[in-house]
């Protein structure tokens, strides 16, 4: 079954990457004339900054918010995302690694049944009933390993919906296949863990080889 008490801290990740996950009063980044939202997405730029300086590179970005085209050093690539007050970057090596993909779900969002149908498929409802007691938590996972997806493969997918990627458990572990497309892609792996019981991190890494 699914470890749905998993901590963001045993994500793994190779050595060679970097994930950096900080909450807008983690920190000190004074913007006070920012509405939430751009306090979000600066503080995702500032998690950029350090994981690049974490592995050895620079990065600037536009402390207004105004400029939101990312330039990282062309030996990177990264994923971003934030969400509720909290922000998460990931980094790695390109000459390693194709495709990357992250995303942030604030747990407590409300998830209404009409939207946990239209985001799911016939198999990731039968695993909705194998979590009754969690089954909301599953749904939001579900949701987020779709969203790191198709940040990772946006290039390539054609036409999305949420019913062109499917999601499944696997001895514990999270699954995915793309479906429904012209190229066929392989199964995926996805690792996920939470974030100060507020948020929910799913994290999907291609490797080239």
């Amino acid at each position: 079954m699914l470890d749905l008490a998993k901590n963001i801290e045993t994500l793994y990740l190779p050595k060679d990457c970097q994930l950096i996950i900080e909450g807008i009063y983690d920190e000190t980044l004074k913007l006070e004339s920012a509405n939430k939202r751009q306090k979000e997405y600066l503080l995702s730029r500032k998690c950029l900054k350090e994981c690049c300086q974490k592995l050895g590179y620079s990065f600037d970005y536009d402390l207004t918010g105004v400029n939101k085209k990312v330039l990282l050093p062309e030996n990177l690539i990264h994923s971003l995302s934030h969400s509720k007050q909290v922000a998460v970057a990931l980094v790695a090596p390109k000459i390693k690694y194709q495709n990357l993909g992250i995303d942030i779900e604030y747990l407590h969002r409300p998830l209404t049944e009409k939207f946990i149908n239209r985001i799911t498929t016939a198999l990731e409802r039968e695993l909705l009933g194998k979590h009754i007691e969690k089954r909301l938590l599953v749904a939001t996972l579900i949701f987020s390993a779709k969203e790191s997806i198709y940040k990772a493969f946006s290039s390539k997918i054609n036409n999305f919906s949420y019913q062109n990627i499917e999601i499944w458990e696997e001895l514990g572990a999270l699954k995915a296949i793309i479906i429904n497309q012209q190229d066929s892609f392989p199964i995926l792996s996805l690792d996920y863990g939470f974030y100060k019981q507020t948020h929910l991190v799913t994290c999907l890494m291609i490797p080239k080889y």
